[in-house]
């Protein structure tokens, strides 16, 4: 909410400082609304924080709207849910005619295929790996690792986990997000290489749907682990 109001105010904020120095002096214009930008950019540091944390949030809004979304279809599925224990009860119930015990069938059916393809709306989208481009490079070997989403949905913030399998002195050099599917936001800790270069986490936020490409750099060949909270059961990538 205080976005917006934010919002609000430097849209008009901004258009009148323009439009008096428009009238004024236009030769002026170009250093009034340089002076504007940068008069609401320190405001808004000064009442809203850092610009990383307020981009990943704003860039995820979309996302927190399916995921609100969900949690009411969710809510939907257990009442359909307790509609159709009270069909089953009328069906062994002894008093029950033989019409309203076809019609408590044909409801139950109904129920079940609505409660299937609730089901299907509430859960979450899964990424799914597309074979891998692995190339060998002056400092060991890169893979850019392209997903598929199973629902054509925003993902908002996107967590990757990565993983060196064997006991070698292999290690991550850099894990980070393509700029082919389009633009992203990142955090100060973003990405994170434990000390022994084994485990690499990236965490960030994709601007619009589609699957996300992350870019992969080893130092030697090895096999790697990935997981993520979109990713149902981790795989192995072979880095050679």
């Amino acid at each position: 909410m205080r976005e917006a109001i934010f919002l609000g105010f430097s849209i008009v904020l901004l258009g009148a400082l323009l439009y008096m120095s428009y009238k004024s002096d236009r030769k002026r214009f170009p250093t009034m609304f340089c002076i504007a930008l940068l008069t609401l950019l320190a405001f808004y540091l000064f009442q809203y924080g850092n610009l990383a944390s307020f981009s990943l949030k704003a860039l995820s809004a979309e996302a927190n709207f399916i995921r609100q979304t969900k949690e009411e279809v969710k809510q939907d599925a257990s009442e359909i849910s307790a509609i159709k224990t009270k069909l089953e009860r009328l069906l062994s119930s002894s008093e029950a005619s033989h019409r309203d015990i076809e019609e408590a069938k044909v409801r139950i059916l109904t129920l079940e295929k609505g409660l299937a393809e609730t089901a299907k709306l509430a859960s979450p989208p899964l990424l799914s790996l597309v074979p891998p481009i692995i190339k060998a490079i002056d400092s060991g070997y890169s893979a850019e690792l392209k997903f598929k989403p199973s629902k054509n949905e925003p993902l908002g913030i996107i967590v990757f986990v990565a993983n060196v399998i064997e006991e070698s002195g292999t290690r991550i050099e850099d894990f980070w997000p393509s700029t082919k599917t389009g633009g992203f936001s990142t955090s100060k800790d973003s990405i994170r290489i434990s000390e022994d270069g084994r485990q690499a986490r990236l965490e960030y936020g994709l601007l619009s749907a589609g699957g996300p490409i992350v870019n992969l750099k080893v130092s030697d060949k090895c096999r790697v682990r990935i997981s993520g909270n979109y990713i149902a059961d981790p795989f192995e990538v072979a880095m050679e």
